[in-house]
């Protein structure tokens, strides 16, 4: 079984990755570890700690959103964590995906319930997973989400 070690910045994302990766990746073969950070920084600086303590072959993925749609702020955003995680020495084991502007709005058929997030948790978790489980066929057209499952096989 490949051990994957997800690094994200919320609860949401924990989710949205997990129901989808349930939805494509056999859970005989993959086996999937999220790690909820708390933030963009947070998510970036639990990396090493993470990498330090798995094993070899297990991969380690940071998932991050853009929170923007400018392109020269994508890039600088990019560019930090290029910079921060320059140190991991395991290339091969390690990546980082990018949500332009974020998840939320990418995986459009979930954008409309990120209202809920805040104020309903339960039904806004049930409610993308349903969701995904309806649009998981398109959902694997994102350019992102296809880069997260080929990195994980």
């Amino acid at each position: 079984m490949k051990e994957n070690f997800i690094i994200v910045e919320g609860a949401s994302d924990v989710v949205i990755l997990n129901e989808i990766l349930k939805l494509t990746l056999s859970e005989e073969r993959y086996k999937f570890h999220f790690f909820e950070a708390g933030g963009y920084y947070n998510a970036i600086t639990s990396v090493r700690p993470i990498l330090d303590l798995v094993s070899l072959d297990s991969k380690v993925l940071l998932v991050f959103d853009a929170d923007t749609s400018d392109p020269r702020r994508i890039q600088e955003r990019i560019d930090f964590v290029k910079d921060h995680l320059s140190y991991v020495s395991r290339p091969k084991n390690f990546n980082f995906f990018v949500f332009t502007p974020n998840i939320d709005v990418e995986i459009r058929p979930i954008t409309e319930l990120s209202k809920l997030k805040r104020q309903h948790r339960l039904e806004y978790n049930e409610k993308v997973q349903k969701r995904i489980k309806e649009n998981i066929d398109s959902i694997m057209k994102i350019p992102v989400i296809q880069s997260i499952i080929d990195f994980i096989k």
